[in-house]
């Protein structure tokens, strides 16, 4: 990685940040800025970056997004997450809700990020500064430009009758939304992200979430890129769950050009879990990369991890996890799963599942496997008089479709199903296959 890609203090200090923003809030970004600008990016020396080459920034456009109006009547989400549910985009001008009234009625607080900026402290949109390891570099930077995204609360036990539907917008050049979400005591969840680009302009995102579940909660979160091939998607998750807590994420980078997911999972309290699927699809050059990180720090964990990858002509994709197991995470139980499929000589997966365990009273189990479609399979779908193109797609949607079938939301696990058909060669005739 060269030189080029360490952002300068003339390019950051163009951040996002309301004018309006308080002297703590422009301090905090500024001693952000000053230490990113001395660290520099990560580079592929960087353990992290090991298979997610940013090498891609080199050729963006890493000034924030010019602030066009965000619609005064937000996207229509029906066709994804169904009708009733809370919508709210954000956008280079800021963050608008469908309907603040409705949020309000189902038990979820929600304050624009700019809101925040302008009133109060940083601390006061759960921002904390991060540290200054490699690992931690994109997260600094977000720091640095940190004013656009949303502030979401559930108080103790509220159970919102309808998901909540993020939707991203991206313009040309770069936004850095925000995302902090807290969960308090038995509250429960389904929260939607999904991402969208312009089909005519290169796009770059770099999204922050941090989550916090407090005890006996429970969040369903989906996680959809459903962008244009022009999009470079990187997002820095962090989510902390306590006692007897459930984090359940579903991740599907499908359209992003460079797409990289960073994600930490701290099991804190005894007896929480985290159950994590995903799917990445690549092809035509494009790149996908999921990392994770699960920390079981307390008895009577568990975690589960299954992904797949599919890659095509060209493209390349990754899974990195690790759990970590502390000594004091006594009856810890974890479970990891990498399955991928190359369907061209040129297609490159890389899969890396790691374990480090500190104590002997644990279950934990990890396997991955790379290969292409299955011969005998392919010849048996032959001989019943399905053409050999069709019959590649019908296994390669088969291997998708393993991990779409834990979506809670039944309109988007259909809308990821399309998507999928619509990503694989003679999408007309599987269609009519598996409709």
């Amino acid at each position: 990685m060269t030189t080029a890609l360490r952002p300068s203090a003339a390019l950051l200090a163009l951040g996002e940040a309301p004018a309006a923003a308080g002297p703590g809030w422009q301090a905090f970004r500024q001693a952000a800025l000053a230490r990113l600008t001395t660290l520099g990016l990560p580079t592929p020396r960087d353990d992290g970056f090991k298979y997610a080459n940013l090498r891609v920034l080199e050729r963006r456009d890493l000034r924030p997004a010019a602030a066009a109006a965000v619609p005064a009547a937000p996207v229509d989400s029906s066709s994804s997450v169904g009708p009733g549910a809370h919508t709210v985009v954000i956008g280079p001008a800021g963050a608008v809700a469908a309907d603040a009234a409705a949020l309000a009625r189902d038990g979820i607080e929600l304050v624009p990020l700019a809101t925040l900026a302008a009133t109060g402290a940083p601390e006061s949109a759960g921002l904390v500064m991060p540290g200054d390891s490699p690992d931690e570099r994109l997260c600094l930077w977000a720091a640095a430009m940190a004013g656009t995204g949303v502030v979401v609360r559930l108080a103790d036990g509220a159970r919102p009758r309808q998901p909540l539907h993020l939707i991203y917008l991206s313009g040309k050049g770069a936004q850095y939304p925000r995302l902090s979400l807290t969960l308090g005591v038995g509250a429960r969840l389904t929260l939607v992200e999904e991402h969208r680009a312009p089909a005519d302009g290169k796009a770059t995102t770099l999204a922050v979430s941090n989550l916090i579940l407090a005890a006996d909660a429970h969040l369903s979160h989906v996680r959809l890129d459903d962008a244009a091939p022009d999009l470079v998607l990187l997002d820095e998750s962090r989510v902390e769950v306590g006692p007897r807590a459930t984090y359940e994420q579903h991740s599907y980078g499908l359209r992003a050009g460079f797409s990289r997911l960073d994600l930490r999972v701290a099991l804190t309290g005894a007896g929480a879990a985290a159950e994590l699927t995903g799917l990445l699809m690549a092809d035509a050059g494009r790149a996908a990369h999921v990392r994770t990180i699960v920390h079981h720090e307390a008895p009577d964990t568990r975690s589960s991890q299954t992904y797949r990858a599919i890659a095509g002509g060209g493209a390349r994709a990754s899974y990195d996890g690790k759990v970590i197991v502390a000594a004091g995470a006594r009856g810890a139980a974890s479970r990891q799963s990498s399955r991928n499929l190359l369907l061209a000589t040129d297609a490159e997966i890389d899969t890396r599942p790691q374990l480090e365990i500190h104590t002997d009273d644990v279950t934990a189990s990890h396997g991955a496997t790379t290969g292409t479609l299955d011969t005998d399979m392919l010849f048996y779908l032959r001989s019943r008089g399905i053409d050999e193109a069709t019959a590649r797609g019908l296994l390669t949607y088969a291997f998708a479709a393993d991990v779409i079938r834990g979506v809670p939301l039944v309109p988007l696990r259909t809308l990821l199903g399309a998507r999928i058909v619509g990503l694989l060669p003679d999408a007309t005739l599987l269609r009519d296959f598996i409709a």
